[in-house]
C-alpha cells in the first residue's frame, strides 16, 4: 500500500572554478535544482523527479546517485524510479558540451520521510442508498498542503457482507442493511460514505442447508437475488430479506446443498445414442444382447447402419462377442455395437466387410487389438481406439443438430438428479460436435455448464478455447489417456496380467513425449485430464506432471487423472505433492457382477482385484477428489447412489456381499464434498460455484431427506425435488408440482 512521503531538500550547491578545457563552449551553473516536495511511494520503491533550469552552453546533462552514474538526458529534468522510504540519497547533475565536461556541479541530498501533510479527504456522496445487486461509483478528492504526484486513497468497507468495494470506489450492494464505506489517504486522513442497502430477495430457503463452505456450516436460511446468494446464515439474519413479494422455499424434512458437478461425464455420447440408437445396458447374456439387435433392426428397416451401446465385455471371454452371431440378424446393413465402458467394439461381417479389413489387415498397434480366430481372421471384437476407428470409419458423423440434440437430451435427463455442471472430456471428438456445443452456448440455449476437455495438440486446443463463446460452455483442459482398460488386457499395469505373465498391457506416450505434451499444455493455462487405468499409467503421468511443475513451478494448475483403478500408496502421496485431483468414478467401487469375479479376479489375481478402486486413501491423503460417473459407461449416473456406493462399497441396492475393501470407504461428507466444491475445483470455477456463500452462483438442490442423517445405505432413497442454476428453478420433480 503506498504511503504519502515529504521530501525533505537539503541543497548545497557548490561553486567550484577551474581553467576552461580548451575548446570547450563556456558552461554557466544553474542556479537552482528543484524536486517535489511530496511524493507516493510504496514503502519499497516509488519515482521521484529532479528537475532544474537550463544550462547556458550545456547540451548534456549527466545524472549521479550516491557517486554511480545513472543516465545521460538532454533535457532538464530526470526521474529515478528506484526510490525507498527512509533512505537518504545524494544526487549530482553536470552540465555538459560535447565530449568536454563543466566545471560545475551541484549535489543535492533527499530525505523521504513518512510524515505528510494532507489537509483533508472529501467524497462525492456522504450518503447512498443502494438497492441489492445494484452498482454505485464513489469518488474521493486529496486536498494537500502542497503539490502531490499522487492522489490515490485506500477503499475499505464495514461490512463487506452488506456492501463490498474495489480499489477505484466502486460499491456493489450485498446485503439489506448499513455499512459505511471509507476513503483512507496514506496520511490517515479520511472521509467516509454512509451506505444503505434496500430491498428484498426473489426468494428465501429455510430449513437445513448444509452449504459445503470452507467450515461445512450448517444454516437455517440463505437469500436469493438476481441468482446469487446474498445471504446465508440465521433465520433471524434473513429477516430483513424478506417482504411481501419474497417467495419462501422451505426444505421441510429434508434439505438444500450445493447442486452436483459430475467430473468426467460423455453426456452427449450418452444423449445421441439415447435418441438414435440401440442401448443394450439392460442385457446380461449374449442371448439377451442379441434378441435386443433383432428387434432394433426389426423396427428400424429403413436404417442404413445399425449403432447400439452398452454391452458388457464380462458377458464374454477374452476374446469377445462373434461377428458369426450378429450375421444372423443381418448380412445387409453393417451392425456397430460399442461395449459399456467404450474400449471395445462388436460388429458383423457386412461392417467388416466395408471397412475392407480381412485375415491381411493388421493390428493398428499400440494397444489396439483385433481379436482372430486360430486362422488369423477377425471374429468381430475390436479393441481400443485406433482398432474400433477401422470400423467406425465406415459410419456418418452425426450432424451438428444430431449432437445438439443429444447435448440437450443429456442435460434434460440429468438436472433430475441435481446436476448444473459437468466436464466432458472430448468436446471436440467431432468437429460436429464442438460446432454444437459453442452454438448452443452462444444461442442461449445450455440447460447447465459444460467445462470441455480437448483431445489433441495443444496449439489447437488454445484455439478452442478462445473460439468458445464463454458463457456455458468453455474448454479448460487438455484430455490424455495414458492406457486402456483391465478387460481389454489393455490397461497398463506394473506387475503382469494373472493370466498371462508376459503381458504388462501397453503404454500409449513414451515418457518424453508426455513430458513435453504436459509442459506445454500448462504453460498454455490448460489443465491435463488424464485417463489411467492401470497403476503403471498412473505412474507415468505423475512422472510428466512433476516434470512440467519442475519446469514451470506452477503449482495448482488442476491437472487431473480420472479412473484410478489401480495405483500405488507412494503415487497417491504423490498425487498430493503435486496437487493432482483425483476423478475416480465411485459408482464402480463395488464388487461388481459380470466385472469382479469374471474379469477381474482371473486378471489380476486375488490381491489387485481387492486392493482396485481406492478412495479413502486419497482424503486420508490430502488429495483433492471429484466424483465422476464417465456417463455413459455408467448409466443412468445418479450422484446420490454414487455418494452411497463411495461411503459403503457396496452396490447401491446395500448387498452386503458385494462388499469392496471396507477400508476404503469415505464419510458421506466428503463424498457429498466431491459431488460439490471439489467438483467445482477441479474446473476453477470454486469462486463462483460449488458451495452455498454470498456472492456466488445460487446452484443449489432441494432433496426430501436429509442424507447426512439417515443410514448410508439408504441414501439413494432420497429424491432430488428441486434443482436451481444460477437461481432459476430448472427441475422440479412430479411430486412438486
Amino acid at each position: 500500500m503506498k504511503k504519502l512521503l515529504t521530501l525533505i531538500l537539503m541543497v548545497a550547491v557548490i561553486f567550484t572554478f577551474t581553467p576552461m578545457i580548451s575548446g570547450a563552449t563556456q558552461v554557466n551553473a544553474a542556479t537552482s535544482i528543484n524536486a517535489p516536495t511530496e511524493f507516493y511511494g510504496s514503502g519499497t520503491k516509488d519515482s521521484v523527479k529532479l528537475s532544474w533550469s537550463k544550462v547556458k552552453g550545456a547540451s548534456q546533462f549527466v545524472i549521479y546517485k550516491g557517486g554511480e552514474k545513472l543516465k545521460t538526458v538532454e533535457g532538464t529534468s530526470f526521474t529515478d524510479k528506484k526510490v525507498k522510504v527512509g533512505k537518504v540519497y545524494s544526487y549530482k547533475v553536470q552540465a555538459k558540451s560535447g565530449s568536454k565536461k563543466s566545471s560545475f556541479t551541484y549535489t543535492i541530498k533527499i530525505k523521504a520521510q513518512k510524515n505528510v501533510n494532507v489537509k483533508r479527504v472529501t467524497m462525492n456522496f456522504k450518503s447512498k442508498s443502494i438497492a441489492l445487486g445494484k452498482t454505485v461509483s464513489l469518488k474521493a478528492t486529496i486536498t494537500p498542503s502542497r503539490e502531490v504526484l499522487s492522489k490515490k486513497v485506500i477503499w475499505t468497507s464495514s461490512n463487506s457482507e452488506i456492501a463490498s468495494v474495489s480499489s477505484t470506489g466502486k460499491v456493489t450492494a450485498k446485503g439489506a442493511g448499513d455499512c459505511k464505506v471509507i476513503a483512507r489517504a496514506h496520511s490517515g486522513k479520511v472521509a467516509t460514505c454512509a451506505i444503505k442497502v434496500t430491498g428484498a430477495a426473489d426468494y428465501v430457503i429455510e430449513g437445513t442447508i448444509k452449504t459445503e463452505d470452507k467450515g461445512n456450516r450448517v444454516v437455517e436460511a440463505a437469500a436469493v437475488k438476481d441468482g446469487k446468494f446474498i445471504y446465508v446464515g440465521s433465520k433471524v439474519g434473513a429477516k430483513k430479506y424478506i417482504n411481501k413479494k419474497t417467495e419462501i422455499v422451505s426444505t421441510e424434512d429434508g434439505m438444500a446443498l450445493p447442486s452436483f458437478t459430475d467430473g468426467h461425464a460423455h453426456g452427449y455420447y450418452g444423449g445421441v445414442n439415447a435418441l438414435y440408437n440401440l442401448r443394450m445396458y439392460s442385457g446380461t447374456s449374449n442371448d439377451e444382447y442379441l434378441g435386443m439387435v433383432a428387434k432394433f433392426v426389426a423396427d428400424h428397416p429403413e436404417a442404413a447402419s445399425i449403432k447400439g451401446i452398452g454391452w458388457k465385455d464380462g458377458c464374454y471371454g477374452e476374446s469377445g462377442p462373434l461377428a458369426a452371431d450378429l450375421d444372423k440378424i443381418s448380412t445387409d446393413v453393417p451392425i456397430v455395437l460399442t461395449a459399456l465402458g467404450a474400449h471395445s467394439l462388436w460388429c458383423n461381417s457386412k461392417a467388416m466387410e466395408m471397412a475392407g479389413v480381412d485375415k491381411n489387415t493388421a493390428d493398428p498397434g499400440g494397444n489396439a487389438v483385433i481379436e482372430r480366430d486360430a486362422d488369423g481372421n477377425p471374429t468381430g471384437t475390436f479393441r481400443e481406439g485406433a482398432a474400433m476407428g477401422l470400423i467406425n470409419s465406415i459410419l456418418p458423423d452425426y450432424t451438428v443438430e444430431q449432437y445438439k440434440n443429444g447435448i440437450l437430451r443429456y442435460q434434460e435427463e440429468y438436472m433430475q438428479y441435481g446436476i448444473t455442471a459437468y466436464f466432458e472430456p472430448m468436446a471436440n471428438n467431432s468437429k460436429n460436435l464442438l460446432q454444437a456445443y459453442n452454438e448452443l452456448d452462444a444461442e442461449g440455449k445450455m440447460l447447465i455448464h459444460c467445462y470441455g476437455g480437448f483431445r489433441g495438440n495443444v496449439a489447437d486446443a488454445v484455439e478452442a478455447k478462445n473460439a468458445a463463446a464463454g458463457g456455458d460452455f468453455e474448454i479448460t483442459a487438455v484430455k490424455v489417456a495414458c492406457d486402456g482398460v483391465v478387460e481389454g488386457h489393455t490397461a497398463w499395469l506394473l506387475e503382469p496380467y494373472a493370466d498371462d505373465p508376459s503381458d504388462y498391457g501397453t503404454a500409449n506416450w513414451t515418457q518424453d513425449d508426455l513430458n513435453a505434451y504436459c509442459l506445454e499444455a500448462n504453460q498454455a493455462g490448460l489443465s491435463v485430464h488424464t485417463h489411467a487405468i492401470g497403476d503403471a499409467a498412473s505412474h507415468q503421468i505423475l512422472n510428466a506432471l512433476e516434470y512440467a511443475y519442475e519446469q514451470t513451478g506452477a503449482h495448482n494448475m488442476r491437472n487431473a487423472i480420472t479412473h484410478l483403478q489401480l495405483i500405488t500408496e507412494e503415487d497417491i502421496a504423490k498425487m498430493a505433492k503435486l496437487d493432482v485431483i483425483a476423478v475416480p468414478q465411485p459408482y464402480w467401487h463395488f464388487k461388481e457382477d459380470g466385472y469382479f469375479d469374471a474379469l477381474e479376479v482371473p486378471y489380476l489375481g486375488e490381491e489387485r482385484a481387492n486392493n482396485e478402486y481406492p478412495m479413502q486413501s486419497f482424503f486420508d491423503n490430502d488429495v483433492v477428489v471429484s466424483s465422476g460417473s464417465d456417463y455413459s459407461a455408467t448409466n443412468p449416473a445418479i450422484p446420490l447412489e454414487g455418494i452411497q456406493i463411495g461411503a459403503t462399497r457396496c452396490s447401491s441396492d446395500g448387498d452386503t456381499s458385494t462388499l469392496l475393501k471396507s477400508s476404503q470407504r469415505a464419510t458421506v461428507e466428503e463424498m457429498i464434498k466431491s459431488f460439490t466444491y471439489n467438483g467445482a475445483y477441479q474446473n476453477s470455477a470454486e469462486k463462483v460455484t460449488g458451495s452455498i456463500e454470498v456472492g456466488k452462483d445460487a446452484n443449489f438442490i432441494l432433496l426430501n431427506k436429509d442424507i447426512t442423517k439417515i443410514n448410508k445405505f439408504d441414501i439413494s432413497s432420497a429424491s432430488i425435488l428441486r434443482t436451481y442454476y444460477e437461481g432459476e428453478l430448472i427441475y422440479k420433480a412430479e411430486t412438486e408440482k
